[in-house]
């Protein structure tokens, strides 16, 4: 997995969101809206929440790591482009 053209908006709310990313994977899909949460436990960690979508009572995931391998993958490539800005 070839993570690019990753874009980051940093921001701080009292409930911990602290930006959304966006990227592109391996060139051609592109990935937007995932919210940035300060983990409270670790200050320099973050955790990553994806869109979902909301229909008559019920919750949608639009898309999301299919492993906690690649999750953290994605999450540490994250954690230091977001550190780096």
């Amino acid at each position: 997995m070839k993570i690019t053209k990753i874009k980051i908006k940093k921001f701080s709310l009292p409930n911990g969101l602290i930006g959304f990313c966006s990227f592109v994977v391996d060139g051609w899909l592109y990935v937007g809206n995932i919210a940035i949460f300060s983990r409270r436990e670790q200050p320099d960690s973050v955790r990553l929440v994806f869109p979902e979508k909301k229909a008559n009572e019920k919750v949608f995931k639009l898309f999301h790591p299919l492993n906690a391998e690649r999750y953290f993958e994605l999450e540490k490539i994250i954690r230091d482009k977001f550190h780096n800005i």
